[in-house]
Formats: structure tokens, C-alpha cells, sequence
């Protein structure tokens, strides 16, 4: 009897392993053409598929990680409309809290000079364009601003004076002076509706020709 007892155990524990089996392959083959679609996919509409894989498997929203390009484009998207930002919050998109975006934004050391991380930003989007789609002129543009000295947290230094950043040297004299003016550098495509600006410049002042050049 325990013969026959175990050997029919056996036989349970066989049919539920080839039974587990089959599940298993049913998924992998599932992933698989999962996959398969995703690829079919743009770069963007992969990011926002995984934003909701991401968002789905967190079971506290606390807990929630976001990708760097997927917190990049929620900026980008806040920036260019509050009130659609707002709205697609609302079950549609699992996009982050508003004070998670300011938390990131003042995370940002704000340097004057040139903006490597915009000019690679350009690239990256104007890639696999056509010629006539990545062709654009450099634009400078001149505001006036407040004189004032703000001390910075992040860099231990007093913010407000004439600042070239790293791409200009400027003498001893020159870089004590209070800074009235904002010289921004900015790439304009001629096929898009799209600025960006990829330098920014405190100056003393309107910028003469020289410092143009």
C-alpha cells in the first residue's frame, strides 16, 4: 500500500511540474512577443511604457523610482504647460509630484558659461534628422536684471557678481563688479518652433562688441 501510495504521489508531483512547465513557456513566449512590440516601438513610447511597468510594480508611491530621460521629459512638460502636466497626473500618466520636479530642478547647480549638457541634449534630438531639419542660427539676447547678492548653499560662494564661467577669463577688477545684465547665447532651428538656450552670461552692463566676439 505505501508502494502504490507513493508512486501515485509520483505521478501528482509529475503532471503539476509538466503543468508548471507549460506556464512558464506560456510566459517566456509572452514576454517575448512583449518585447518584440516594445522594439517596434519609438524611444519615447518605450519610456512611458515602462514609466507604467515602473509605476504598477511599486506597491508604495513612495517608493517610486523614475528614470533619469523619463524625469527629464516630466520637466520638459511642466515647463511648456502646467495645466496639462496637471491633468495627465490625474490616472493618466504616472508622472511625478510637482515638488518632486522643483526638489530636482534646485538640485541643479545653475552655472554661468556654456551648457554642455544642453549643446549634448541638441544632438541627441536633432540625430537621424534630416539636413534641413538640424540646420539653425546661434542667437544672443540681452536682458537687464536686478543688482543683487544672493549667497549660494551649494557652491559656498556669493552669487551676483560678472561671470563669464569657465569659457572666458576675466580680470580681478572686472569680476567685482555687481552684474546688471544677462547675456544668453541660444541655437534657433530654422524647420522647428523650438529654443534653446545653451549659454548664459552675467555681465556689468550692456555686453560690447568685443565681448561678443
Amino acid at each position: 500500500m505505501q508502494i502504490i501510495y507513493s508512486a501515485g504521489r509520483i505521478e501528482i508531483l509529475n503532471s503539476a511540474e509538466l503543468w508548471l512547465l507549460s506556464k512558464v513557456e506560456g510566459l517566456c513566449s509572452k514576454m517575448d512577443a512583449f518585447e518584440e512590440y516594445l522594439a517596434e516601438l519609438s524611444e519615447k513610447e518605450q519610456l512611458v511604457i515602462q514609466a507604467i511597468i515602473n509605476n504598477s510594480a511599486c506597491v508604495s508611491k513612495k517608493g517610486i523610482r523614475y528614470q533619469t530621460h523619463w524625469l527629464f521629459e516630466c520637466v520638459i512638460l511642466r515647463i511648456k504647460s502646467p495645466k496639462a502636466y496637471d491633468h495627465l497626473r490625474q490616472g493618466l500618466l504616472p508622472l511625478p509630484h510637482p515638488d518632486t520636479l522643483r526638489r530636482l530642478i534646485r538640485g541643479i547647480p545653475g552655472t554661468f558659461g556654456l551648457n554642455k549638457f544642453s549643446i549634448e541634449s541638441i544632438g541627441n534630438n536633432l540625430r537621424g534628422n534630416l539636413r534641413c531639419f538640424r540646420r539653425g542660427s546661434l542667437v544672443w539676447d540681452e536682458m537687464t536684471v536686478k543688482r543683487a547678492i544672493k549667497f549660494s548653499r551649494q557652491k559656498m560662494t556669493f552669487d551676483g557678481f560678472q561671470d563669464f564661467g569657465e569659457d572666458v577669463e576675466v580680470s580681478a577688477e572686472k569680476a567685482g563688479k555687481l552684474a546688471d545684465h544677462a547675456l544668453v547665447l541660444m541655437f534657433r532651428p530654422y524647420r522647428a518652433k523650438w529654443v534653446q538656450p545653451i549659454g548664459v552670461y552675467a555681465t556689468s552692463g550692456a555686453a560690447s562688441s568685443s565681448t561678443l566676439q
